[in-house]
């Protein structure tokens, strides 16, 4: 008795294999297949923070770009194997007159950024040349002809770079 039931499932899942493999009028399989892949990592600077120093900057001298400061910075990634496409990405506290500007902590003061002479905004991705990515300058904006109080300021942002 349980060799026919043995016998009977056997033909049953024939049945139902060759039923479903083979279409209908109308009909046509399909197979979705695919090979999930991760891009390779990458670091600006081994991880280190990037530091930009103005120095004493004459209150008067923060008009339009006058003020700027090269960001030195170095790309390193993982061999790109599958051509991702390379992005660049500033994010940070956005000062409160100019959205695009990083908060310095004083008033009307703030810090935006140029990648060769394109302004950035923040939190948007530029596609950039991993071989050579493009001088990144950081430039002190003020909000219009307001008042500027003497003292240190300190901008704090992230620099990401990633492939898509």
């Amino acid at each position: 008795m349980q060799k026919v039931k043995e016998l009977v499932y056997a033909v049953l899942c024939l049945f139902i294999v060759s039923h479903h493999a083979t279409a209908k009028n109308g009909e046509a399989d399909i197979r979705i297949k695919g090979n999930l892949i991760t891009p390779p990592p990458c670091k600006i600077d081994n991880g280190k923070e990037i530091e930009v120093d103005f120095g004493n900057v004459p209150v008067k001298s923060i008009q339009g770009k006058e003020q700027k400061r090269q960001v030195n910075y170095q790309i390193e990634c993982g061999e790109n194997k599958n051509n991702w496409a390379m992005y660049l990405t500033l994010n940070g506290v956005k000062s409160k007159f100019d959205i695009n500007g990083l908060n310095t902590g004083i008033d009307n003061l703030a810090v935006k950024f140029q990648l060769a002479d394109q302004e950035l905004e923040l939190g948007k991705k530029y596609l950039i040349n991993p071989s050579s990515p493009g001088v990144l300058w950081a430039v002190l904006i003020r909000n219009g002809n307001n008042e500027l109080a003497t003292g240190n300021f300190i901008a704090n942002g992230s620099l990401v770079v990633e492939y898509q």
